[in-house]
């Protein structure tokens, strides 16, 4: 382990090395189950792997080193696959609830404006920034306040500093996210909410080998007991988390990530996963009883306390 890596939550080096994935095999992953050519990614970089580390003073994983794929991407995977970018997600109407009695509301990577739609159609003031121009763009044609701009920026559209403000599956793909959360608390007024919503790192997550879970996806993985570190951070207060069911989208994710963890290393794998509990699993997961299963996304709220 080299000497120069440190979290990049915390800048300790507290760290310990978990496993290592080579660039040739996330090309290579990319081709198989994406169809996605992402080779051009890593040209002239001299990257070869990315190993995932732990920080042992917050539970973070993170990658290393650190690598933040292009619009290229994103772009792709939103062209292709339907389940990439839904506009009506689950953390929406509990953020919508959350900020129904709020005076300014700033989102950090508010995409093409979906959630700042539905926030404006309840009357509250809003504005969004994101640092996709394709994103901006149709953002504008749909008369939604979402800006190509710095957060300072978008303070002085909304008049002053907000008193929520909000990310939703961004986080995870920030390589170096102090300076991001930073930013995102010193934008917010005393006493006001920040709502960050990502990934459940300890959800089903945990037992898939999941190509969009590394660079150049996703640079960190998150879960609630990384969350209530913040404390000893950041001048906030974790006031509330919860936790996604099951959706319909990640149903065959679900199955196959504990079908193949439990078959492959428990002894009693295959007595919960066979070909007659196979099918009684499937008829489950498309009931609405999936819903007790904790699924894709955490959603956390702060108060902050001080400046």
């Amino acid at each position: 382990m080299s000497n120069n890596i440190v979290s990049p939550l915390t800048g300790s080096k507290n760290i310990v090395a978990i496993s290592s994935i080579s660039v040739s095999d996330i090309i290579r992953k990319w081709k198989e189950q994406l169809e996605i050519d992402i080779s051009s990614e890593f040209e002239g970089t001299g990257i070869s792997k990315f190993d995932l580390y732990r920080c042992n003073d917050t539970g973070l994983r993170f990658f290393n080193p650190q690598f933040e794929g292009s619009s290229f991407i994103y772009q792709g995977l939103q062209d292709k696959f339907a389940w990439y970018y839904v506009e009506d997600k689950w953390e929406y109407d509990i953020a919508l609830n959350d900020i129904k009695n709020a005076k300014n509301c700033l989102e950090i990577g508010s995409g093409s404006g979906a959630f700042i739609k539905k926030a404006i159609s309840r009357g509250i003031n809003i504005v969004g920034i994101e640092t996709s121009v394709d994103a901006v763009e149709k953002a504008h044609k749909a008369n939604l306040p979402v800006y190509l701009t710095s957060a300072d920026e978008a303070i002085n559209k909304l008049g002053s500093r907000p008193d929520v403000v909000l990310a939703f599956q961004v986080l995870e793909h920030i390589a170096n996210p102090l300076p991001f959360i930073r930013m995102m608390v010193e934008a917010l007024e005393i006493g006001g909410k920040l709502i960050i919503c990502v990934p459940n790192a300890n959800s089903f997550y945990k037992y898939n080998d999941n190509i969009l879970d590394v660079p150049p996806h996703h640079q960190t993985r998150w879960t609630l007991s990384v969350f209530k570190s913040f404390e000893k951070i950041f001048p906030l207060k974790l006031t509330n988390a919860a936790y996604e069911p099951l959706s319909h989208w990640h149903t065959e994710s679900w199955l196959n990530s504990n079908r193949n963890y439990f078959r492959d290393n428990k002894w009693y794998g295959r007595l919960l996963f066979n070909r007659y509990s196979t099918p009684l699993l499937i008829k489950f997961l498309e009931s609405d009883m999936r819903t007790i299963i904790k699924g894709h996304t955490i959603y956390v709220s702060f108060e902050k306390l001080s400046d």
